[in-house]
């Protein structure tokens, strides 16, 4: 088969009766979820609405019935492209490395230290098994979803048997090495992405034949952005998943682990978590909102690395699940994974003291409970971007994976995207994310009025999206394209070269404006513009005055629409009453952000009342404004919780609810009443302390949690 006969088959509000009454979660909805191996402890117990059971076991019944029993809603996980499967790779001969991904060099790539779960080859005998041995158990139990984790395939592998017999078969032709030719590494990416689309498409039909008039199953696919598959240099199906019918939604597994991976900016290669975070989750949006799937976000307050020490765990958690809440189109949550290794486990206390290993310190767990019970009120309908809102995107394709590995792979550090994405983010632009496999079928330029683009590490997939972005820029659109086209993907033996084009950019600009001459001037096409700047996005990331560049483009051409851009150090929006701050370090300047009002900040596990707050660069906050709690707000109601808070009831003369958090871990209360309790008490116990601010009317509870739900009333006077 033909490169473009595949790519043509490829690409085929809750309304809160108040901004802190604390309903019951929907049955066809959720705010909140956790992943965990193990059935309910106390000391995991966090509260959240699912309870997602990950993995085969003898024991999976037990787990899903331990948590039922606790209360919660229960789904079931597992990966796609590993896990222990040992029933179907471990033959009498041995382990059957045949449908392992494998390299060059012969090494079969397994699933970290693992000598039996590797990165499997998803033949179709596989997927039957998948359905049959994996799902068929948790689909008897009735759980409300099934998530199928992480579909990967590793740009370097493509040389195990089954790969070569599927190659042939695909493509009716004799495997070739993959890094023989810049066309026979982008055939095996977009066969590898096929595969996977292919897998998922089918386990999921699977799936939805178990559904009845009683019981519906859904579908999810928790999945690294394609930002950090390209980064990391595996292939994934992306947005092909959105185009699966069966698929309900997609989990943007975005976290510290994810986000630290360095690039390039201003010249100097190291970490930068918030922004690296942004641009993941605006990709995951940009991807999956137009499609109208439902689409989670991820947080991890340690990560998978557990030599880091509890201060760098924070920090960066701090920092992505901040960048998270930049995005008010999402409001549901993974709020972490593997809460046992976050509430059990043991890492270093700090960096001066690494050889000192601790449980996760008292303070820190309070802030998490904090943080994710805030997540779940975060669909809110009043939105504001303080710190300003710019019409202005970039466009990115699945392709940025298929550049990965030999012969030719594209700059290491993907600093072809982070050269153009990071200085705006730097400077309080909060940049939109176009998925370029959205144009035909979604109206994803409405409301962008300057648009980015590169074709230095991607390729566009169809010549029709030329067709779309020009009508967009007739229309009034304004196209900044950042490409010197010496990229030798641009050599291969797809639709622009058949058209006469030595790169896709020659088509663009070709298709808009008549010509390939251009000035170094931006150039007037219809009622837009598209100035083609001649550098190389990844040399911008790599030079110290790279940055500069950008930003002063962006902003000439953003005059030419009546757009003034504003740059700052900050973003700031707020949602309802919370308030999410970012202050930048290497931005336009170092001045700290001062905000002004009485703010409660939710990651300090204190909880006081500030009148001031200042964040200096390189700091977050995530701010409950008092002053909008009581526009909005009638005592008596809980505006801050280090715990779950479920079954609330108020009457004339009292207020009750329960509370729950993992036990041992210190747990606050703030509650919104206009005069002072006659008294608190709870039936469960009897070790809390309780105190009343009269200036401000809140009464707050302290206690520690027990790992189950711990009622607490209070009677009015």
């Amino acid at each position: 088969m033909k490169i473009m006969q595949l790519i043509y088959i490829l690409i085929p509000v809750l309304t809160q009766t108040s901004e802190f009454t604390l309903n019951n979660t929907p049955q066809d909805f959720f705010y909140t979820c956790f992943q965990t191996s193990e059935g309910f402890d106390p000391t995991i117990d966090i509260g959240s609405d699912i309870a997602i059971v990950y993995g085969t076991s003898p024991k999976l019944q037990e787990k899903v019935e331990s948590w039922r029993r606790e209360g919660y809603r229960v789904s079931y996980m597992t990966g796609i492209s590993w896990g222990n499967y040992e029933s179907y790779y471990i033959t009498s001969e041995g382990l059957k490395i045949d449908e392992i991904q494998t390299d060059k060099s012969g090494k079969v790539w397994m699933h970290g230290d693992s000598k039996t779960v590797g990165y499997n080859v998803p033949t179709d005998s596989y997927i039957e098994f998948i359905k049959r041995e994996i799902l068929t158990p948790p689909l008897n139990l009735r759980v409300e979803h099934i998530f199928l984790e992480e579909p990967e395939f590793w740009a370097v592998t493509g040389w195990s048997n089954a790969f070569k017999r599927i190659w042939k078969d695909y493509y009716q032709e004799e495997w070739l090495p993959p890094d023989t030719s810049i066309e026979s590494q982008y055939k095996a990416s977009l066969l590898k992405y096929h595969l996977y689309t292919k897998a998922l498409r089918e386990t999921m039909q699977f799936v939805k034949t178990h559904n009845t008039e009683e019981h519906t199953y859904g579908c999810y696919v928790p999945t690294h952005t394609l930002i950090n598959y390209a980064q990391w240099r595996i292939v994934s199906p992306e947005s092909m998943l959105t185009k699966i019918p069966e698929c309900d939604g997609i989990i943007a597994q975005v976290w510290t682990g994810t986000a630290r991976t360095p690039h390039h900016f201003r010249g100097i290669l190291k970490e930068r978590t918030f922004e690296s975070a942004y641009i993941e989750y605006a990709q995951s949006v940009g991807m999956v909102a137009p499609t109208k799937k439902h689409l989670v976000f991820l947080a991890d307050p340690i990560e998978d690395n557990p030599n880091r020490d509890w201060n760098d765990y924070r920090e960066n958690y701090e920092a992505t699940v901040t960048a998270s809440l930049f995005f008010p189109e999402v409001y549901s949550y993974e709020v972490m994974p593997w809460p046992s290794r976050i509430f059990r486990g043991e890492y270093p206390k700090s960096k001066e003291e690494k050889n000192i290993k601790i449980r996760i310190p008292k303070d820190y767990g309070s802030e998490i409970l904090t943080v994710i019970n805030a997540l779940n009120y975060m669909k809110q309908e009043s939105v504001e971007w303080i710190s300003g809102d710019y019409p202005i995107g970039m466009l990115v394709s699945d392709t940025l994976m298929f550049q990965r590995a030999e012969p030719h792979p594209s700059d290491a550090q993907l600093n072809c995207l982070f050269g153009i994405a990071t200085p705006l983010v730097k400077n309080g632009i909060p940049l939109k994310i176009i998925q370029m496999e959205n144009l035909l079928e979604y109206p994803v330029l409405e409301g962008i009025k300057l648009l980015l683009l590169t074709y230095e590490g991607q390729k566009p997939l169809k010549e029709d999206y030329h067709y779309k972005l020009k009508e967009w820029i007739n229309g009034g659109g304004c196209l900044i394209i950042f490409d010197e086209t010496n990229d030798p993907y641009n050599k291969l033996d797809q639709w622009w070269r058949k058209k006469g084009f030595s790169n896709p950019i020659e088509h663009l600009v070709y298709t808009a404006l008549g010509t390939t001459q251009l000035t170094n001037e931006p150039e007037n096409a219809g009622n837009g513009w598209i100035w083609w700047i001649k550098e190389n996005p990844s040399g911008l990331a790599r030079s110290t005055d790279g940055a500069d560049k950008v930003l002063s483009y962006v902003k000439r051409m953003a005059l030419l629409v009546g757009m003034e851009l504003n740059y700052k150090n900050y973003l700031h929006l707020r949602r309802g009453a919370y308030h999410i701050c970012s202050v930048m370090n290497e931005s336009i300047s170092d001045k700290p952000y001062i905000l002004k009002g009485k703010f409660i900040n939710l990651f300090d596990p204190e909880l006081k009342i500030k009148e001031t707050i200042t964040l200096g660069p390189s700091t977050r906050a995530l701010l409950l404004d008092l002053s909008i709690v009581r526009e909005t707000t009638s005592p008596p109601s809980i505006i801050v919780s280090s715990g779950r808070i479920r079954q609330e009831s108020k009457t004339e003369k009292g207020y009750s609810f329960f509370v729950r958090g993992p036990k041992d871990i210190p747990g606050k209360i703030l509650v919104y009443l206009d005069r002072r309790p006659a008294s608190v008490s709870s039936t469960e116990i009897s070790q809390f302390s309780h105190s009343y601010d009269e200036e401000n009317q809140l009464l707050i509870i302290e206690f520690c949690h027990l790992g189950k739900a711990i009622p607490f009333d209070i009677t009015l006077q």
